[in-house]
């Protein structure tokens, strides 16, 4: 398990940016110590991986959102999540 500074070491972002996206529950299962502390899983860290290239292409949070709720969804979402990716790639090469 990472804390929030390991991962924010591991990614080179800031805690506080860590913070603002875990509290707009875009890193659905990280659970916290008896110090309440947040800690983040190898796999938490794959979303914190998903997130960050999202945020990168110019996504705005909330369709971040809902990507991620498309995930948690599994297999059933793919086509919808394909679609997605595909828009938001069309719209950056259009920014191009």
């Amino acid at each position: 398990m990472y804390t929030i500074n390991d991962v924010a070491q591991i990614f080179s972002v800031s805690p506080y940016t860590l913070r603002f996206y875990a509290k707009k529950d875009l890193f659905p299962n990280i659970v916290r110590d008896k110090q309440n502390t947040r800690l983040f899983s190898d796999k938490d860290l794959e979303y914190v991986e998903m997130v960050l290239a999202l945020r990168h292409t110019g996504m705005s949070l909330p369709s971040i959102k809902n990507y991620i709720d498309l995930c948690a969804l599994g297999d059933e979402s793919i086509i919808e999540r394909l679609s997605i990716i595909q828009d938001e790639l069309n719209n950056a090469e259009k920014k191009c």
